[in-house]
């Protein structure tokens, strides 16, 4: 239940914050926790609204990878930025 609110609280922020949506127009480098307790994967929908270029790594791990995954979070920033 409390996660649940979490993720609606999130969604109703920009609304509250009068927050307007901005595409980003520079490469965008997405590490997301595929074990996120509070989030949910992005959708591609989503991301080409947000983003005009992207890469996305999806890694089992949790809501704080880089913490918990510091190491494939290391290797993949040194890749992404070849």
């Amino acid at each position: 239940e409390g996660i649940k609110r979490y993720r609606e609280i999130l969604l109703e922020l920009p609304k509250h914050l009068h927050l307007v949506k901005q595409k980003i127009n520079h490469d965008t480098h997405i590490f997301f926790g595929l074990n996120d307790p509070f989030l949910l994967p992005p959708q591609e929908e989503e991301l080409n609204e947000q983003f005009s270029s992207y890469t996305i790594e999806v890694v089992p791990t949790g809501h704080w990878p880089q913490k918990t995954a510091d190491k494939e979070v290391t290797n993949w920033i040194k890749k992404v930025s070849e």
